[in-house]
């Protein structure tokens, strides 16, 4: 006759042997052993489950928090590059848009929706292109920077581009990215001195031909 209070794994296995801790002392003995060593790694599963469900509790906690610290984050990115002056774009490596800012509708008038997976060309016009073809072919190059104007409302308006590859994990070229800037203002100033420059040396030209001895 078994006790009841073996394990019953131990039970079972018993049973199937046909063995009984009355068969013999030294029996017995091995039997509560087994039963001991059962109960006690019981114990340690029980212990081992328990902790692994309070540490999934806290990893599941801990990436709610990280998910909404990089969401939060995000946000704040997002904004503040909405409200950035200059446009700020990406394209893949045939210089189609993949991401511009706001700023992009602004200057263009064209909405950053309608504009994403199409050709920077077509936002140039063609005269510029086609007199301008090393210049505008800016996506080939590692990193380019260079000046152009843009005719919006009968206002000539100057931009400075900037574009720079950049590459993915694998380090593989992977688009390009970079800021188009409104320096009107600076090109309007650089201009003017530029033509006083030259209505100076015209004036100096004159006064010494006047100067000189006929």
């Amino acid at each position: 006759m078994l006790k009841n209070d073996y394990h019953r794994l131990l039970k079972r296995q018993l049973l199937k042997a046909g063995l009984s801790e009355t068969d013999s002392p030294e029996l017995a003995s091995f039997i509560k052993t087994v039963n001991e060593a059962y109960s006690s790694f019981d114990k340690d599963v029980y212990h081992l489950e328990n902790v692994l469900e309070l540490s999934s509790k806290e990893l599941f906690a801990l990436n709610e928090e990280l998910t909404k610290d990089h969401n939060k984050t995000k946000s704040k990115l997002e904004h503040i590059v909405s409200h950035i002056g200059d446009i700020i774009f990406e394209t893949d490596l045939e210089g189609n848009f993949t991401y511009l800012n706001r700023a992009w509708e602004k200057y263009t008038g064209c909405s950053v929706k309608k504009t994403l997976g199409r050709n920077y060309k077509e936002f140039i016009p063609k005269k510029n292109v086609e007199e301008n073809k090393k210049r505008y072919n800016f996506f080939n190059k590692k990193k380019t920077v260079f000046v152009f104007k843009l005719i919006k409302n009968d206002k000539v308006m100057w931009f400075e581009l900037k574009a720079q590859l950049f590459k993915n994990t694998d380090n593989e070229a992977y688009g390009f990215i970079g800021t188009i800037t409104d320096i009107t203002n600076f090109k309007e100033i650089e201009l003017a001195l530029h033509k006083a420059s030259i209505s100076k040396d015209e004036f100096l030209s004159t006064c010494l031909t006047k100067l000189e001895p006929h």
